[in-house]
């Protein structure tokens, strides 16, 4: 008896770990650019992560965004102008000097010519060849 009852609450605590570990690694859906901003603008009026929170999953019927996304998301707004992840390519496209401009055009232009070329001189039979 002693042994049965052992396993009975090993296992029961096993089941409960396992449950606790599907809920931690659930996977974060993500979220539109609409709900995002809805998260800003709820905040910007509440000040309060918690609400913001808790009336998102009441409106979406999603799991709302951590603490920290709210956050970085509000400030974004507020130092930028935009809720963007600039890590995403989201951000102004990098400046490139004039003269690797110049010198990307060059090379392109010198392969077209390459390109004519051994078109002249290795010409394609497409009419077959016996």
């Amino acid at each position: 008896m002693g042994f049965n009852s052992g396993f009975k609450g090993l296992t029961q605590e096993i089941f409960n770990f396992s449950a606790r570990r599907q809920r931690a690694v659930k996977c974060k859906m993500a979220l539109t650019s609409q709900q995002r901003g809805w998260c800003v603008l709820e905040f910007h009026k509440t000040n309060s992560v918690v609400t913001v929170q808790r009336a998102f999953k009441r409106k979406f019927n999603v799991d709302p965004p951590t603490n920290k996304s709210i956050l970085k998301w509000h400030r974004n707004f507020v130092e930028r102008g935009c809720i963007c992840d600039q890590r995403k390519g989201h951000s102004d496209p990098p400046s490139v000097s004039e003269q690797v401009v110049d010198r990307v055009r060059e090379s392109f232009l010198r392969s077209l010519v390459r390109a004519r070329i051994s078109h002249r001189c290795f010409p394609s039979n497409k009419r077959g060849a016996h």
